[in-house]
């Protein structure tokens, strides 16, 4: 497909790709993993270590990965992840026993490895080319909408579909995977502007040079790793933590006020991003999302987990900042290895506070577990402020 500018290109790639992260995801299964792994196999612990398995596997791949985009293409990556994670889906769904599982666990981290820095580098290409790469935040955060706003559909609805049938999530899952499948063919590969090189030991050299160069992205970079690998083993807990107030069959619904609150919030990130410096939205996000937690942890009623859920409304500015000044920094020839590779730091921070926040869970109790997560990602504050002192030496 041709396109007269690259203006028209980037049009086109925004309005196929929200398509695309709309559809895709739609995973009711994400949230029933544990229950129907658990159910199939009679044991929580061989099913969590099929997530372990699934989260080493995704660690395993980024890098790779993020070097088959940058050498082979966007598109053709995203194209290959949507195959990926068909295949793991059709396992799951029809062959249930313990290695079947765990090979399509592997599968299923190879998708998510394929997509991890990958796409972000799509919207940021097409970006570039058209003159628009400063407003990379607002198409970033358009994407990102969809992706939430499709979470929060799926989290009330999984609970319902489940109630019925394990097996049928993940036949339902599977639909909107192959309907993404076709609607990925839409998207256009943008151009190169560098580039890449043939040598892949070359290639992974530029990419810790650009790191060792840069201050900027080292702190970034190490905020997002640790907030990421904290946070999401923090998110694993959540229909634990809200379980203790509310029935079961409520708690998919409070689990997607989770997504319904970061919707909003990635849809207000724009006027954030034009009202104030990334930089300082990072800083007062992150101390607004530790100060609700905290108030939720201090409580014992059921203002806990509204409190909990309204945290992360402000993951969305939050996150479109992040992304903003990471890919400032990240250099066009190695933009998806360098993603990727803070995808395979923060999977590994993820597994080793899996195992962390379990075992405090089993001895101390999820307050314990989550108070944990807290404290152990208020550093990120300290570094936020010296990002912002840096920037004020500089004006």
């Amino acid at each position: 497909m041709s396109y007269k500018n690259h203006k028209s290109l980037l049009h086109h790639n925004m309005q196929a790709l929200f398509k695309f992260s709309f559809v895709t995801n739609f995973r009711p299964y994400y949230l029933v993993l544990v229950l129907y792994f658990a159910s199939v196999l009679h044991s929580y612990t061989l099913a969590t270590s099929l997530l372990a398995i699934m989260q080493i596997g995704q660690a395993l791949f980024e890098v790779p990965t993020g070097i088959i985009s940058d050498k082979v293409g966007r598109v053709f990556s995203i194209k290959l992840g949507v195959v990926m994670e068909i295949a793991a889906l059709l396992m799951y769904a029809s062959l249930p026993h313990y290695w079947t599982l765990a090979c399509a666990s592997v599968l299923l981290g190879f998708a998510f490895a394929l997509f991890s820095g990958n796409n972000n580098a799509l919207i940021y290409d097409s970006a570039r080319d058209a003159g628009k790469r400063a407003s990379f935040h607002s198409f970033y955060s358009r994407i990102n909408v969809a992706f939430e706003i499709s979470g929060f559909i799926a989290a009330v609805l999984a609970g319902f579909i489940a109630a019925h049938s394990y097996h049928l999530v993940f036949w339902v899952s599977i639909v909107p995977q192959f309907v993404g499948l076709i609607m990925a063919s839409r998207l256009t590969e943008p151009e190169r502007v560098t580039k890449v090189t043939d040598n892949v030991l070359s290639h992974l050299k530029e990419t810790l040079r650009a790191y060792k160069k840069n201050v900027r992205l080292r702190k970034i970079s190490f905020t997002s790793i640790l907030g990421g690998g904290v946070g999401g083993a923090r998110f694993n807990l959540l229909p634990a933590y809200y379980g203790q107030y509310v029935p079961l069959s409520f708690v998919g619904a409070l689990v997607s006020c989770n997504y319904l609150a970061s919707a909003i919030g990635f849809r207000a990130s724009n006027w954030f991003m034009k009202h104030f410096k990334p930089i300082n939205i990072l800083l007062t996000s992150e101390i607004y999302s530790r100060v609700m937690s905290f108030v939720a942890l201090a409580s014992s009623t059921i203002t806990a987990p509204i409190a909990m859920a309204l945290s992360a409304i402000t993951y969305g500015p939050q996150d479109v900042a992040m992304q903003y000044l990471l890919h400032e920094d990240f250099t066009d020839a190695q933009r998806a290895t360098m993603a990727s590779l803070n995808s395979l730091l923060t999977s590994i921070m993820y597994a080793i506070f899996l195992v962390i926040t379990g075992f405090v869970t089993d001895k101390y109790g999820l307050t314990a577990a989550f108070l944990l997560c807290n404290i152990c990602v208020l550093p990120i504050i300290l570094i936020y402020r010296s990002v912002f002192r840096d920037a004020l030496k500089k004006q």
